[in-house]
């Protein structure tokens, strides 16, 4: 008779490196290297280059909280401190790193007394999901990119790094969509800018039909995903 052990289906290594949750040392790493980066480079901008360094700051900061990749457009100052290429290097780098940070430890919201429960609630209401709508488990790298890379998601990273865990992508790749969401979205505001003119793609910063053009683009894709979400939560018939 042979051993259980001799049977039992084994993944590759490599598939089971990817599948498991990070170590200890790997959160504490992603949490503190990060910032230390981060630090330090605002210690020398302050020290070589104190006047732009506050000003890139500043546009850190309402890219953040609230002008999203918009700041690429608008992120005119004084003196012309910073391209339109520029700007989107620092979302790049801002969605990077605010990625590393969560994709790394969101986990940890789902081990909170009040929210847990309910953070695993809805992460098994969307695998399920996934499992009636296959398509969408072969497309969630993209989605995870396309939706860090919308505009009017100044903090898409951190939400980005929810959905990813929800879908259970692995934290390599769920990390790639992240940076290259943030890229695509910067990058493509620079190209608008470069190819308007800085003044010209200013103003559709000012233009009520644009921003309620994307606000209305957003609730058809929270509508369109909730369907799917509400259709995957139904028990599945059994033909007979």
């Amino acid at each position: 008779m042979a051993n259980r052990e001799d049977v039992r289906p084994r993944r590759p290594p490599r598939a089971r490196r990817l599948s498991a949750e990070p170590s200890l040392l790997e959160r504490i790493l992603a949490l503190v290297l990060p910032l230390l980066v981060t630090a330090g480079l605002i210690s020398l901008g302050m020290y070589l280059w104190p006047s732009q360094t506050t000003w890139l700051l500043g546009h850190a900061t309402i890219s953040f909280f609230a002008l999203g990749k918009f700041i690429v457009l608008g992120g005119t100052v004084p003196g012309e401190l910073f391209t339109p290429w520029e700007l989107a290097l620092l979302i790049t780098y801002m969605d990077t790193l605010t990625g590393v940070l969560f994709v790394y430890n969101v986990d940890l919201f789902f081990r909170l007394p009040l929210i847990g429960p309910r953070l695993r609630k809805i992460r098994i209401r969307a695998r399920r999901v996934l499992q009636v709508n296959p398509w969408l488990r072969r497309r969630s790298y993209l989605g995870v990119a396309l939706f860090v890379m919308f505009p009017l998601t100044g903090t898409g990273a951190v939400g980005a790094a929810f959905l990813g865990k929800f879908m259970g992508l692995n934290r390599y790749g769920h990390l790639a969509a992240i940076s290259a969401g943030g890229a695509m979205g910067g990058f493509s505001m620079a190209a608008l800018a470069a190819l308007l003119g800085r003044e010209k793609a200013n103003e559709l910063l000012h233009q009520p039909w644009i921003l309620g053009g994307m606000i209305l683009a957003l609730l058809a894709l929270l509508f369109f995903l909730g369907k799917a979400f509400m259709r995957g939560t139904q028990p599945r018939q059994v033909k007979t």
